[in-house]
C-alpha cells in the first residue's frame, strides 16, 4: 500500500453496513462468509462499500443493507445522486468464505452462505451492466479489506486460521 494511503481517514464498516466516499477515505472492513461489494467511478474518484450479510431477505417487504440486492441498490441511488452514472462505474468483489466447514458436518449448510453472497452480487452486477474488474472470494478464510476510495485500489490480506493475518494482495 501506498505511502500517501495512511493519511487518509479509515472509515471502519461493520456487517450490514454501506459507505459512499465523496472524499477520499480509506474504507476497511473484515470479511468471512459476508460479501463487499465494491463500486468505483475513475471518472469521478468516488466509491461505494457494502459490507453485505446475506444474499437476500425472507420476506420482500425490507429495505436492510445487510442483504446484497439492497445494499447494491441503495449504493447506486447514493452514487447517481452524487452525478455518477452507471456506465462510468465499476465493481469489485471480496469475501464469501467458507467460514463454516469445520464447524458443522452438513455439505449444503458449509458453502450455501458465502456462495449465495457471491453469486447474489454477480447476478445484480450484471444485470445493472456494471462490469467486476477485480474479485478475491471463497476459500476458507476470511479477509481484511482495504479500498482506497479516490484510486479504486483494493487490498486484501487474507486472515490464518490462528488469526494472524497474511500477505496483501492487491486488486
Amino acid at each position: 500500500m501506498s505511502v500517501a494511503c495512511y493519511s487518509l481517514p479509515v472509515v471502519e464498516l461493520k456487517p450490514g453496513e454501506i459507505f459512499v466516499a465523496s472524499e477520499p477515505n480509506i474504507i476497511k472492513t473484515l470479511l468471512g462468509s459476508c460479501v463487499a461489494v465494491c463500486l468505483f467511478s475513475k471518472d469521478h474518484q468516488i466509491a461505494a462499500m457494502s459490507h453485505c450479510v446475506l444474499p437476500a431477505p425472507k420476506f420482500k417487504n425490507t429495505q436492510d443493507v445487510r442483504y446484497v440486492e439492497h445494499a447494491v441498490a441503495s449504493m447506486l441511488e447514493d452514487l447517481n445522486a452524487l452525478g455518477v452514472p452507471l456506465y462510468a462505474l465499476e465493481a469489485k468483489l471480496f469475501g464469501g468464505s467458507d467460514m463454516f466447514s469445520k464447524k458443522f458436518n452438513n455439505d449444503n449448510l458449509k458453502k450455501m452462505i458465502g456462495d449465495a453472497n457471491v453469486k447474489a452480487a454477480r447476478q445484480i452486477l450484471r444485470g445493472a451492466c456494471i462490469k467486476i474488474t477485480a474479485e478475491d472470494v471463497g476459500g476458507t478464510r476470511g479477509r481484511v479489506l482495504l479500498l482506497n476510495s479516490a484510486t479504486g485500489e483494493a487490498f486484501v490480506r487474507l486472515i490464518r486460521p490462528s488469526g494472524i493475518t497474511g500477505e496483501l494482495a492487491c486488486g
